[in-house]
């Protein structure tokens, strides 16, 4: 791929789209195969796929940050130049979300912040490492909200359609 090619697919937001929704049907197979599996144990039993719980948030919340970054491109910002991605203007690639979400002026309620920086935490740390960078990112990464993370799934797209591109 040139430098051309990269550039318009790294600008434009509809490939990011695909990609969140490549991994949003990647979470909820992971989770469905984890349940039927878990359904036919019999306790005190555990089976292989239960380790495979922390990937379900982990792939949701990369799925999030493509929506994200999809937004950010519609309202004409770029994420890729001279054949490298830039991003959204962070110092390093955190995937933390609510940051992201303030950069590309995506509002949040409390709840949907907190939901956001819980499911960061997983996805940078027990999604796919044995710890987390740090002691107080472990401790939050008990669980996932996953209701809320699915309201606020809905509200991106929406925001998404409604945003106008710009040129």
């Amino acid at each position: 791929m040139d430098k051309a090619a990269y550039a318009r697919v790294g600008n434009d937001y509809l490939p990011w789209c695909i990609t969140a929704r490549q991994l949003f049907a990647a979470s909820r197979i992971v989770q469905r195969e984890r349940e039927q599996i878990k359904a036919t144990l019999r306790p005190p039993c555990t089976a292989p796929d239960e380790f495979t719980f922390w990937v379900t948030p982990m792939l949701t919340a990369f799925g999030i940050e493509c929506l994200i970054k999809a937004i950010w491109l519609k309202k004409g910002n770029q994420l890729a130049h001279d054949g490298k991605y830039i991003g959204m203007g962070e110092k390093e690639p955190s995937h933390q979300l609510v940051k992201l979400c303030e950069r590309a002026g995506i509002a949040l309620d409390p709840g949907e912040a907190v939901a956001l920086q819980e499911i960061s935490d997983i996805a940078t740390s027990l999604g796919r490492y044995p710890i987390a960078k740090r002691v107080e990112n472990e401790r939050r990464s008990i669980s996932w909200p996953s209701v809320i993370v699915e309201n606020l799934i809905q509200k991106l797209k929406a925001q998404l359609r409604n945003t106008h591109a710009t040129e």
